[in-house]
């Protein structure tokens, strides 16, 4: 990327803390789910986190992916696939579904493997969206609006 990102220096305070993000990272890119994909959790999750950082990376990382402003927008909404409205939905009901949501989320074409791994990016994202707004870390990304 060319710098440090500040949330690293935030997880700087605590090895252990940034030894688990890298690994579940490094974990999760190995799985089912695509990079595009995992952006798209990454955007649902961290706009109903309201992470002013997570939302700016993210929409960076997204563009790398290769998602169109358009997705970026509707990921953001929980609008436009069936993963970010399953990722949305897991953020804002605290993972507490129900069986219409689920068949939903199936309908849309989420297996049930691809379903657990959204769930576990949704946790990987929901982590970095708390630790970032808890620490107010400093956004050195371009800003997104709103």
């Amino acid at each position: 990327m060319g710098f440090l990102p500040n949330v690293y220096k935030v997880f700087a305070n605590s090895p252990a803390a940034l030894r688990a993000f890298l690994q579940a990272q490094e974990q999760l890119s190995e799985g089912e789910l695509t990079e595009a994909e995992r952006e798209i959790v990454a955007l649902a999750v961290s706009q109903v986190s309201d992470s002013e950082y997570c939302l700016a990376a993210h929409t960076v990382f997204a563009n790398q992916a290769g998602l169109s402003d358009d997705a970026i927008r509707a990921s953001r909404k929980g609008e436009g696939s069936g993963i970010a409205s399953f990722a949305s939905k897991l953020a804002l009901q605290r993972g507490r579904l129900s069986d219409a949501d689920l068949v939903e989320a199936r309908e849309a074409g989420l297996s049930d493997s691809r379903m657990v791994e959204t769930v576990a990016v949704v946790a990987h994202i929901i982590f970095t969206n708390y630790l970032n707004n808890v620490a107010h870390t400093d956004v050195d990304f371009a800003p997104v609006e709103g």
